[in-house]
């Protein structure tokens, strides 16, 4: 009998499970009573277990075997652990006609909103979510969530914060159908009232190309690739954005003008660091900018940090006057800023006037690269299968091999050059085309690989500079990387050990990550090459310097690195010496 109603209540469903169990229609007048009461009131009633397959469980129940979830329609399955656990008696929830199970219901609307950038998850007590099928920024109707969630208590739309930076997988919304079930035609009038709106998307980033403009006194000099410029692509990157090109002028405003007219017809974007900062709109900075026919759409952001930004159009073309707290990692109003930009919705003296609420960043935790560490869903995109990534190789063959005394790359091992040997790794398909870069003796490398499977698809590109040390051949073979990447795979060519089944275990792990974490194999604690890097950060690697290549990146963005331990330990074993070669022989 129902023990969470009023007694006129539970004679009323005495009455419609006598009906029920006799196989009789319902009389329209006790279908329809029923129907309100049913809306005012969750019917529940004791059931005895044995007889409860196919009804939906009220409450959660503990067995040995495990827990039972609210919700659940009973299998017989579960009856029988219900029944060998003593549960002789049990609450169930029983649906009226034009009832919606509450996971149905949640999946209907879920449908309703999903759309490009959306995938669905499966639903579990009444919630469904909604996850991102796309890195990007995630924009909202306001106006159109709020106008779902007045329609009735019973059906919640939930989000993440307006202009959320979210990656792929991660949950963004969330339908949540409140009781057990829901009346079917309130879903229809919650449909009705979301007209084929789009309330949620994700906006993907853009390649969006930016030059850096930095100024300097008389006295004073710049140097290129400093911390400044290499946090400033950073910062790019993590938005989408890509550090096409750093110029250096004066700071007066003849000579800032005359840049700024160059470099509107070459990016979308102009970052201007002033060796002084701009007090107001009568500085060397804005008259620059006036004088270019640019426009100031507002200098003072009601931001804190980055409050003294400056915000203006020349043509096409964005520029963002930078405030001395740009040259933190810590969040500040250009954060604020480059998400929208990078998604290609510019702003308005309106949307920057509006960005007040939210602009007390001074006391928010974390750097920029933490904005978007929050759940992702269970199950990653769920609809689809594994993604199916485009990898390419870049090989670094261009070194003199000092400490060997010869080129090593051509030292025979098993009657073939080594260089052969490492490119064996790349067997398979899994590698979509390799880059080589010669520098010491190009001929002689070229001949060696003559021979090779894989030479027909070698792209090979000569390094003149090779002596200024490997980042030079790495920012050239950058360069001249193919199109349509997702990932990148750097390899050096002194690693003959290495075996395709390792590069396999290596993209693997990519792939589960979606090409979004630098991949490095470690063996016993030691870390290794090769290394695989995803497609968004190699403008970033392009600023490589010296003989460590790009893992500057590494030191400074530990969060970006995904560890792999093998047990091959040709990941950490080049061939720099007479020795190392014998010991291999031996």
């Amino acid at each position: 009998m129902a023990t969470d109603c009023n007694v006129f209540t539970a004679l009323l469903d005495s009455i419609w499970v006598g009906v029920h169990q006799q196989r009789s229609p319902l009389p329209s007048w006790l279908k329809s009573f029923r129907h309100v009461i049913g809306r005012m009131i969750m019917q529940r009633f004791e059931q005895p277990t044995k007889a409860a397959v196919g009804e939906f469980l009220a409450h959660t129940l503990k067995t040995p075997q495990g827990v039972i979830k609210k919700g659940r329609q009973l299998q017989q399955q579960d009856i029988n652990r219900l029944i060998a656990a003593g549960i002789e008696q049990i609450q169930i929830i029983r649906l009226s006609t034009g009832d919606l199970h509450e996971n149905s219901a949640a999946i209907r609307l879920a449908n309703e909103i999903k759309n490009r950038d959306l995938l669905i998850d499966q639903a579990e007590a009444g919630r469904c979510n909604l996850i991102a099928s796309q890195r990007g920024l995630l924009q909202l109707d306001e106006a159109v969530i709020h106008d779902l969630n007045s329609l009735h208590e019973s059906i919640t739309l939930a989000t993440l914060p307006h202009w959320s930076v979210v990656e792929q997988g991660q949950v963004v919304a969330c339908i949540k159908i409140i009781p057990f079930a829901v009346d079917a035609a309130l879903c229809d009038q919650w449909i009705t009232r979301l007209d084929e709106a789009a309330p949620v998307k994700v906006q993907p980033f853009n390649a969006l190309p930016v030059a850096l403009l930095r100024t300097h006194s008389h006295e004073t000099s710049i140097q290129t690739g400093d911390k400044f410029e290499q946090l400033t692509a950073r910062r790019l990157a993590y938005y989408g954005c890509v550090l096409t090109e750093t110029e250096q002028c004066l700071h007066s405003e003849a000579a800032i003008t005359k840049k700024l007219e160059t470099l509107k017809s070459r990016c979308n974007l102009i970052l201007l660091a002033g060796h002084s900062v701009t007090l107001d709109r009568e500085d060397v900075v804005p008259r620059a900018l006036q004088q270019a026919g640019g426009k100031i759409l507002r200098f003072g952001l009601p931001v804190e940090p980055g409050n003294m930004l400056l915000y203006g159009t020349l043509d096409n073309t964005t520029l963002i006057n930078l405030p001395g707290c740009a040259k933190s990692p810590a969040l500040n109003g250009l954060d604020l800023l480059l998400p929208r930009l990078a998604a290609g919705i510019p702003f308005t003296q309106d949307d920057l006037s509006q960005l007040g609420i939210g602009g007390l960043l001074r006391h928010q935790r974390g750097e920029f690269t933490q904005q978007s560490l929050r759940p992702v869903a269970k199950n990653i995109l769920p609809t689809e299968s594994a993604k199916q990534l485009n990898i390419t190789a870049l090989v670094l063959a261009a070194g003199r091999s000092k400490r060997m005394g010869c080129n090593k790359l051509l030292i025979p091992l098993n009657g073939r050059p080594m260089i052969q040997h490492t490119l064996d790794a790349l067997s398979g398909d899994a590698i979509s085309s390799i880059t080589l870069v010669t520098g010491h003796q190009p001929e002689q490398l070229n001949n060696a690989l003559h021979n090779h499977s894989l030479f027909p698809q070698l792209r090979i590109i000569q390094n003149p500079d090779y002596a200024n040390g490997l980042a030079s051949s790495l920012r050239l073979g950058l360069k001249h990387l193919p199109a349509n990447r997702d990932g990148l795979l750097v390899m050096l060519g002194d690693m003959p050990q290495l075996t395709p089944e390792l590069i396999e275990q290596l993209l693997a792990r990519f792939r589960e990550l979606n090409g979004e974490k630098i991949i490095i194999p470690c063996y016993q604690g030691k870390r290794g090459n090769p290394r695989l890097w995803p497609a968004r950060l190699i403008p970033l690697m392009t600023l490589a310097q010296g003989d460590r290549g790009a893992d500057f990146l590494i030191r400074q963005n530990p969060s970006w690195v995904e560890e792999i331990v093998v047990d091959d330990p040709a990941v950490i074993h080049d061939f720099d010496t007479p020795e190392a070669v014998a010991q291999w022989k031996a």
